[in-house]
């Protein structure tokens, strides 16, 4: 009977590297490639002096507002900008409301209040043909001469 389990050696990736570390790459010439680029080391004294900085409290650089650790630019600028998005968000809400609010109040009610007038003037013209607010001016009725004693009749009232 043929087994079903599978057996395979697991290899960490740097084991893997230094497996192949001892080939070198040929291209397709028969040449080896060689990697020239150049590898960049510290001197003794750069590795002294960074770590005289990174002790001394003040050659710690506060990069707070500057960078977020460990985050990549597009990270950074999604972050800052949901965080102002968020700050303009609480600011109309604080504000926006607030700032006319009492403009708006009297706006609506001046507008309520005008709505309600109408309808019991129309209510009363059903009572009293002159409440009627669709009736026009019963002066512009009257002939000129009749509008003039109506007028003076007015005044010295």
């Amino acid at each position: 009977m043929a087994s079903k389990n599978v057996t395979s050696q697991v290899v960490s990736v740097d084991e893997q590297a230094f497996e192949n570390a001892d080939e070198a790459a040929v291209d397709e010439d028969g040449f080896e490639v060689v990697d020239e680029t150049p590898k960049f080391q510290a001197t003794v004294q750069m590795e002294t002096q960074a770590k005289v900085d990174a002790n001394h409290p003040d050659g710690i650089v506060d990069s707070s507002d500057e960078r977020i650790y460990g985050a990549t630019l597009e990270q950074e600028e999604r972050i800052r900008a949901r965080e102002a998005e968020l700050e303009r968000i609480s600011a109309k809400a604080e504000l926006g409301t607030q700032d006319g609010r009492e403009k708006r109040t009297r706006e609506v009610a001046a507008k309520r209040s005008a709505e309600r007038r109408r309808e019991f003037q129309k209510r009363a013209a059903s009572v009293d043909q002159w409440a009627d607010p669709g009736r026009d001016d019963p002066r512009a009725e009257l002939s000129q001469e009749q509008l003039a004693a109506v007028n003076t009749q007015s005044m010295r009232l």
